[in-house]
């Protein structure tokens, strides 16, 4: 997620409350030339800033221009929580749809009869994890699969209170 802003339910005619940009980022493993180990470390892509690449005791945001920030990884906050997302693009095959409302909706969510090819969108159920620290890390990811999601904000608290947290 790159923005959100309070949405004016009653001019935009939506149930949503807050409206959002997203881009898609990558979820891939990480490898960089500042960081040897045997394994893989996550990176989390991040459109509007560094990644956030996650290794093993530290968490490392590289800049193109070769200065990188280093984030020791009991520092990181990982935190996650289930959000309802009125989906108005291509809902993802793993995605959980709980219901559907109207493109354009009364305040008491029945249809707007006013508008002519007013139709039906999905409300998905999709994981938020949230990724900050004390020295300004402020990131959040829309993650369609809720139960990965909130699997692996529970691993990273498990792998924290295992550093002393």
């Amino acid at each position: 997620m790159t923005s959100d802003r309070d949405t004016n339910r009653i001019q935009e005619r939506t149930t949503a409350t807050r409206t959002i940009d997203r881009h898609p980022a990558k979820l891939e493993y990480a490898s960089n030339n500042l960081v040897r180990f045997d394994g893989r470390g996550l990176s989390f892509e991040n459109v509007n800033g560094e990644d956030i690449l996650i290794y093993p005791g530290m968490a490392l945001m590289p800049r193109a221009d070769g200065m990188f920030a280093l984030i020791d990884l009991r520092e990181l906050r990982v935190t996650y929580r289930p959000t309802r997302f009125v989906e108005s693009e291509q809902v993802p095959a793993d995605a959980h749809v709980q219901g559907y409302t109207w493109a354009k909706v009364n305040k008491d969510g029945s249809p707007d009869k006013r508008f002519r090819d007013n139709y039906q969108i999905p409300i998905c159920i999709y994981g938020q994890l949230a990724i900050s620290s004390p020295s300004g890390v402020a990131e959040e990811y829309q993650v369609s699969n809720i139960a990965a999601a909130e699997a692996f904000a529970a691993a990273v608290a498990q792998y924290q209170a295992a550093l002393g947290r």
